[in-house]
């Protein structure tokens, strides 16, 4: 097996990659994947067809650093997903509303998660293993 260069650590499925002004990250897939998936042409629920594409999309989106590796998975994600049976346009229209979803939410301040974070820390609940009941 060949080792990766010194300036590259794989991690899970991100190739984290050191660069002369910092890191950069891209999807990695080992080379022997073979790109299966959920077969688009399944009887599944529409839902769990683009809750697929929806789930490749936001891993590209999360793990690529610059726009180049991002169109690139998404390019490769497309490739992907035709060849197991999705239409293009299915794959098109979700990717689409992921990505804007995606850069039209950022930096927005969603004060309702907060609160409900700030309410769990401050009435933690004990559990007795005998009975299974909650101490207040």
């Amino acid at each position: 097996m060949r080792k990766p260069p010194m300036d590259v650590c794989l991690f899970l499925d991100v190739l984290v990659s050191a660069e002369k002004a910092g890191f950069k990250t891209t999807v990695f897939c080992k080379p022997t994947n073979k790109g299966l998936c959920l077969n688009g042409e399944s009887e599944y629920p529409t839902r769990y067809l683009h809750s697929t594409i929806n789930a490749y999309v936001r891993r590209a989106l999360s793990h690529c650093s610059t726009w180049k590796d991002t169109h690139h998975e998404l390019e490769r994600i497309t490739q992907v997903l035709t060849n197991n049976g999705y239409a293009y346009s299915d794959v098109a229209f979700v990717t689409k509303k992921i990505v804007d979803k995606w850069y039209t939410n950022k930096g927005e301040y969603h004060p309702h998660h907060q609160r409900s974070h700030q309410a769990f820390l401050q009435e933690p609940h004990v559990f007795r293993l005998q009975d299974g009941r909650k101490d207040h």
